[in-house]
């Protein structure tokens, strides 16, 4: 596609995404369904293009400003600013008169300052989340969410091994390591995406599953015989961490609310083999929660959140996130927190889990967790992780806390509580 055409189909596409409330993700893939004259190498660019200016919209903004940018649609401005401080030139891109001086004159020569503005791609009212999470730290975690993330995989360890994928991607001249800490991973090189029907997705032998999502599964206290509750399951990428390491011994239930998302995990895990997993659809069932009081040596939460620790994947979600939606949110937590509770039996484990990176839905609902229910003590995650990996735990405190700035995965926040053992039940603690 040429240059010219290339940038205006670009102000088209964010002048609707600007206009409509849905996902980046989701809005682009359904655009390019209404436009298959692109190319596949068109649709990845213009993509890769779109997702740096949602990165970068808060700070481009701001340049804009300082910059006094002629009037045009906001649209228009991200995009021209966004050529001049990403290309660093004029070349295709057919500015105005107008545009052009000011590109010349005032955003060229000064593009570099882009890297003072990166915080403004906070939103303000966040700013005073993370600075309570990180302290004087905060700057560094919110300008790693500028950066694109790379592609996690994680292999299916009875079907293939790390070594063997690889070679494999090699042979494609594909570029690709061993994740840093999960000993299932491997990490596309930068820029690098596989087709969904590539024949190791498509086979089963690998999943799509980023390093911190990878680390958590692997994390959890699971063994031969359980009886584990996936609660939130989603579309399954825990599940079928669980179910693997289960060895189709002991019970695992796949627990939602969405018929879809159920689907979507019974598709993978049917593709990967697993087929013992019980699925329960809340929405449909909701007395289910009631019968199965109690039952679980394991619950695993995975609760909605604000997504904070997903920006770097998800950059438009902050352009959706706020006050009062958050508030809603740590509310909605609390409930889930407390119904999946039940379902723990004395002695057994619950796993709250967030990627989220702010204290008022991780170390905070914790502590009103704690407050509200006497019968669960606080498990450190240390020695599990020193069980699960062999070493010692790369996040201090009670919690496994990841963030993309210190581990370059996304941010992941994991509490573990037991439930007490009351003698008059008749139960005695596991060790």
């Amino acid at each position: 596609m040429k240059k010219e055409s290339y940038y205006s189909l670009a102000e088209e596409v964010l002048t609707s995404f600007l206009a409509a409330s849905s996902p980046l993700d989701s809005f682009l893939a359904h655009f390019f369904r209404k436009h298959r004259f692109l190319g596949a190498t068109d649709r990845r660019s213009l993509a890769e293009f779109l997702y740096f200016v949602i990165r970068q919209q808060g700070a481009l903004e701001a340049l804009c400003q300082q910059t006094q940018a002629p009037p045009a649609p906001l649209a228009r401005l991200l995009i021209v600013s966004a050529v001049g401080v990403r290309e660093a030139t004029l070349e295709n891109l057919t500015p105005t008169p107008e545009e052009q001086r000011w590109l010349t004159e005032r955003l060229l020569p000064g593009s570099s300052r882009l890297d003072a503005l990166q915080q403004e791609n906070c939103p303000a009212w966040c700013r005073t989340l993370f600075e309570e999470t990180f302290g004087t730290r905060w700057p560094e975690e919110v300008a790693a969410l500028q950066n694109p993330a790379p592609v996690d995989l994680r292999v299916h360890p009875g079907k293939i091994t790390r070594q063997e994928v690889l070679r494999m991607l090699s042979e494609e001249g594909i570029s690709a390591t061993l994740t840093p800490y999960s000993p299932w991973g491997v990490r596309l090189a930068p820029g690098v995406r596989l087709s969904a029907g590539h024949l190791l997705l498509r086979s089963g032998q690998m999943e799509i599953q980023e390093e911190g999502a990878q680390l958590v599964s692997l994390l959890l206290p699971v063994s031969p015989g359980a009886t584990v509750v996936d609660y939130c399951a989603g579309a399954g990428g825990k599940t079928l961490v669980l179910a693997h390491r289960l060895q189709n011994r002991g019970v695992l239930y796949a627990v939602d609310v969405s018929s879809q998302r159920l689907e979507r995990a019974r598709l993978r895990l049917r593709r990967a083999g697993a087929s013992k997993v019980r699925m329960v659809d809340l929405s449909q069932s909701p007395q289910w929660v009631e019968q199965h009081q109690k039952q679980g040596d394991l619950v695993v939460v995975d609760v909605p959140c604000s997504g904070t620790g997903t920006w770097r994947r998800n950059p438009d979600a902050k352009r959706r996130l706020t006050p009062a939606g958050l508030q809603e949110t740590c509310q909605k937590q609390q409930e889930i927190l407390h119904s999946a509770s039940t379902l723990v039996r004395p002695g057994g484990l619950l796993a709250y889990i967030t990627c989220s990176l702010w204290k008022t839905e991780n170390e905070n609902q914790v502590e009103h967790f704690l407050r509200t229910h006497s019968d669960f003590v606080l498990q450190e995650v240390a020695p599990f992780w020193q069980q699960a990996f062999s070493s010692p735990c790369i996040a201090p405190g009670p919690f496994l806390f990841l963030t993309p700035a210190q581990h370059s995965t996304n941010g992941f926040f994991l509490a573990l509580f037991e439930r007490k053992v009351v003698r008059s039940e008749g139960f005695e603690p596991t060790t």
